[in-house]
């Protein structure tokens, strides 16, 4: 990201570039917090989270990990493309950024499943019901991020190859 900066600074064909790694950099980010937030609720004497809500936020960071393996993916198919328009390349690039946008209207319902197993499970012990429900936010901001990133690769892409969406 900083190299794409000073490159930008220099060339302005580089500016989309930053734009897509900023974003790219926000769902690293959001990770790293998520990593954190779980590992808080592993601390003793914790006795760690309820089944239904560990069986929920765990659903949430499943999808949320495919999320990312089609933004891994997207950013493959992209690196490789040509000016062609046409091709298996560019219907596998549109159908894998379809799937990171539709995971991340699912994670939006998976966030909100998943508080509700905390309202349910969690009543009794605040600190758990707030790490769970910021562990949980911090997955569905991870793939609020991977849209934006997703939509800077397509317009990326777009332009680089005049393909149309």
């Amino acid at each position: 990201l900083m190299d794409a900066r000073q490159r930008a600074e220099r060339r302005a064909r580089w500016l989309p570039v930053v734009d897509c790694l900023g974003k790219a950099d926000d769902v690293a980010d959001a990770l790293e917090e998520a990593t954190f937030m779980h590992s808080l609720t592993l601390i003793h004497p914790a006795p760690g989270l309820p089944a239904e809500v560990r069986a929920a936020l765990c659903q949430l960071a499943a999808t949320t990990l495919a999320a990312i393996q089609d933004q891994v993916k997207a950013i493959e198919i992209a690196r490789q493309a040509s000016q062609r328009t046409d091709g298996p390349d560019s219907e596998l690039f549109l159908q894998t950024l379809w799937r990171m946008l539709r995971a991340e209207r699912q994670c939006d319902e998976l966030f909100r499943q998943a508080r509700t197993a905390m309202v349910k499970n969690l009543r009794s012990a605040p600190a758990d019901l707030m790490l769970a429900n910021d562990l949980a936010a911090t997955l569905e901001k991870a793939t609020d991020n991977l849209l934006r990133a997703g939509y800077a690769l397509r317009q990326m892409v777009l332009n680089k190859t005049g393909m149309s969406a």
